[in-house]
Order: C-alpha cells, then structure tokens, then sequence
C-alpha cells in the first residue's frame, strides 16, 4: 500500500478553522512535463487550526481570477467539495504532506467575537 492509496476525510483532517493567509495566486498548466502560460486555476494558502495553523495549499481548477482579496488580515474562509490525499515529501525529511483541491472557496463573515473576562465572565457580541 502507497500512502496515496489512503482515504482521508480532508473536511474532519483540516476541521472548521480555516484562514487564508493571502489571495489566491494562480497555477499554470503543464504539457509533457513542461509549465505552459495558460492558467490552470488559483490557489489558495490557508491555515487550519486542527493542523496546528500549518499551512496548507488548496487549488481550485478553473478559476480565472482570485475569489478573495487580501487586505493584510487572515481571512476566514470555506471550501466546496474540498477533497485531497496524502503523500510523502522526500525532499523535507519524509514529511506527509496534503494535496487539497475544492471547486469553491467562500470567507466567512464571522460576526460574533468572544471577549474573554475576568473573574470567568465570558461574553459573546
């Protein structure tokens, strides 16, 4: 067995936490092993909470222009159909990494904040 053949449930493996570390930059198409100049999507670096704020890199196949944009503040964001599987890094000591693909990402407005108090008195805005 190849650490590709593993089935990895990629939403539960990354969890809810998702922030985006900058917009999404494009990735080029390759034939016979040689980089084209067309687009073949935009990808995405994110962090995810449950990976320990690693980042990540998510594509996005057919995207013609970044779905977010960067304005110096993670962006909390979602994935549709957010897929990947494992594979191994032996240029980094072996590591594990994750290829992830979605065929969306989406931020998260996120309009509650949670003020921790003093004296256990936690509140949520």
């Amino acid at each position: 067995m190849k650490i590709y053949d593993l089935v990895i449930d990629i939403p539960k493996t990354l969890g809810v936490n998702l922030l985006a570390t900058s917009e999404g930059h494009p990735y080029y198409e390759y034939t016979e092993g040689v980089k084209t100049d067309k687009i073949a999507g935009y990808q995405y670096e994110i962090m995810a909470e449950r990976l320990n704020y690693d980042k990540v890199t998510v594509k996005i196949a057919g995207q013609a222009e970044s779905a977010i944009t960067y304005s110096g503040e993670l962006i909390p964001v979602r994935f549709e159909n957010l897929t990947g599987k494992a594979w191994t890094d032996y240029k980094n000591g072996s590591e594990i990494r994750l290829s992830l693909t979605a065929t969306a990402i989406f931020p998260v407005n996120i309009e509650k904040k949670l003020r921790i108090g003093s004296g256990g008195k936690n509140s949520v805005d």
